[in-house]
């Protein structure tokens, strides 16, 4: 089923960026807000920490010289403020990552969808238009699926000298791509493809 602009008629990819905003946002935000509540609880509580040291000591030692109260007072609340702060940057810290590697598989998702949805073939600017972000962006991203053994995309330039990615068998997708461009039916091309089979299938008797 193809997707079309109600408007211009132009094709629509099925695929809407919007849900991508939304793809590990509250472990994001929520990773952001428990740093900075980490990182403002060390601040407050050190400065808490060293102002009534200083002033219960000062006090102290009008009375007695040789007193540790400010130290007995202070310390505590610094260690405090230490723990709390460590919770909160390391606690934000792994929010942060989830909603990363959750926005992360939501863009793998979008992008395998895309490339079925267009029978193997994926550019940048389709993919970058699918999942909302720039054009580097998507190319980056593609190119890293490139990298890797278990996704099989392949890297190709079309007549233009374009960049596309094949998602799938690269020899299967060019030879429908040369299809198309001759012209050839569908019906065309898979009699033809039978045709090319059938001396494999002869050697393979012949041999046996």
């Amino acid at each position: 089923m193809d997707a079309y602009c109600t408007v211009c008629n132009a094709p629509r990819t099925p695929f809407a960026a919007s849900i991508l905003n939304v793809a590990g946002k509250p472990a994001r935000i929520g990773g952001i807000a428990a740093r900075f509540f980490g990182w403002g609880a060390l601040i407050v509580g050190l400065f808490l920490a060293l102002t009534l040291g200083l002033i219960i000591q000062a006090v102290a030692s009008l009375f007695v010289a040789t007193t540790w109260i400010g130290y007995a007072v202070g310390i505590p609340i610094a260690l405090l403020s230490v723990i709390v702060a460590l919770f909160g940057i390391i606690g934000g810290r792994k929010l942060g990552r989830a909603g990363e590697g959750s926005l992360r598989k939501a863009q793998l998702e979008t992008i395998h969808g895309l490339a079925r949805h267009q029978r193997g073939v994926v550019k940048p600017r389709e993919a970058a238009r699918a999942l909302g972000v720039s054009e580097t962006q998507a190319d980056t991203l593609l190119a890293t699926l490139a990298r890797e053994p278990n996704e099989n995309v392949s890297i190709d330039l079309d007549e233009d000298g374009n960049v596309f990615y094949m998602f799938g068998s690269a020899q299967a997708i060019r030879w429908r791509i040369q299809a198309e461009q001759a012209g050839i039916s569908d019906v065309e091309r898979e009699a033809l493809e039978r045709e090319l089979d059938e001396p494999e299938v002869r050697r393979g008797r012949a041999g046996s």
